[in-house]
């Protein structure tokens, strides 16, 4: 593949690399937009130039200085900076690395990566994991360079989890690929879409808004061209993916991706909880532990069992939630909500062969 054949966010990716570099390379004394274009080899202007060094600086990577504003601004590295620029900066360089402050405050950073990565990769689509695997191995090396005693960290964090989680869905890393260029540059895509319904595949014209990662899928957030409404579509339901680069995205007003998470609500806003639970679930349920919410009241019912209520919202997730403690809660409040579990306890036991009475 070619400079040229590579996507725009790729080709900014490297820019930016490539700018950071020579940045270090002026050894504090800082470095001008305009001696940086000059040692630029992507054809990038000068207006290009400076809105990259504007973006490091505003991530914490860079600051810079001027004594007025008839002075031309000097770019240096962020002694702050969020990630480990001697590392980074370092390039195989066999010199001992000496343990600065930010150095051991890159250590904890890498460490949280590591950790993280481990921990997610039941979570996470492949493609997304290979995009952070590069991140997670450097991460892992700043460990092992920095010190003995963070090198001792590496395999001694572990993870688990006691809930089921399905597979990954099958998403290509070419469709996910395209949307995030997209989603970066505010561009829109032409892809082919399989109903999960008919099965039938058909050409969609969209707006890509966002990203939701939500337990084994990755949803497009995102609407349909020339409509209003905002819509959840899984990626794994894609099969090819063209980004317009001419196409440019509106973002629609007070646009929030985080209110657009893929949920099943059973009910609008939060709901009042009242559930009776037993003393085992009590003790994980309590604040100092693994508490439901911040705003949970317990109250002991002297039966050994213990009254939990709180606001929380009415998904299909709190009824799965609710059904995997089988007989350690019974739901007091809301009534559609107690009704819901008890139909499903009734259809379970004709299902095992227990014809019991209604609840």
């Amino acid at each position: 593949m070619t400079k040229q054949d590579l996507p725009n966010a790729i080709k900014t990716l490297k820019r930016r690399f490539e700018l950071l570099r020579n940045v270090m390379s002026s050894k504090g004394k800082g470095i001008t937009a305009a001696e940086l274009q000059g040692s630029d080899d992507s054809g990038a202007d000068i207006r290009t130039i400076q809105r990259d060094l504007e973006v490091m600086a505003k991530a914490g990577v860079l600051k810079v200085k001027s004594r007025g504003k008839h002075e031309t601004p000097t770019w240096f590295l962020n002694d702050e900076s969020p990630i480990d620029l001697n590392f980074a900066g370092g390039y195989g360089r066999a010199e001992a690395l000496e343990l600065s402050p930010s150095q051991l405050k890159s250590s904890r950073v890498a460490l949280g990566i590591v950790t993280l990565y481990e921990h997610a990769q039941h979570l996470l689509h492949h493609a997304a994991l290979a995009d952070l695997k590069p991140i997670y191995e450097r991460s892992r090396d700043i460990l092992r360079k920095n010190h003995s005693l963070e090198h001792g960290w590496v395999g001694k964090v572990v993870h688990g989890t006691q809930q089921v989680q399905l597979r990954p869905a099958k998403v290509s890393s070419v469709v996910l690929h395209a949307f995030q260029t997209a989603i970066l540059e505010g561009t829109q895509v032409r892809g082919r879409y399989r109903s999960r319904r008919s099965k039938d595949t058909k050409s969609m014209l969209l707006n890509p808004l966002g990203l939701a990662y939500q337990d084994s899928s990755i949803y497009l957030i995102c609407q349909l061209d020339g409509d209003q409404i905002i819509r959840k579509l899984p990626l794994q339901r894609f099969e090819t993916v063209h980004v317009l680069q001419s196409r440019r995205v509106s973002t629609p007003e007070n646009f929030e991706p985080a209110e657009h998470v893929q949920k099943i609500h059973k009910a609008h806003g939060p709901v009042r909880l009242k559930m009776r639970i037993n003393e085992a679930l009590r003790e994980r349920l309590d604040e100092s532990e693994t508490p439901l919410t911040e705003n949970q009241v317990l109250t002991p019912l002297g039966t050994g069992d213990w009254m939990l209520e709180c606001d929380y919202e009415y998904t299909q997730g709190l009824e799965w939630w609710i059904l995997g403690h089988g007989a350690a809660i019974e739901v007091l409040e809301p009534a559609q909500l107690r009704e819901s579990i008890s139909s499903c306890v009734r259809q379970m036991a004709q299902a095992y062969g227990h014809l019991g009475h209604s609840a």
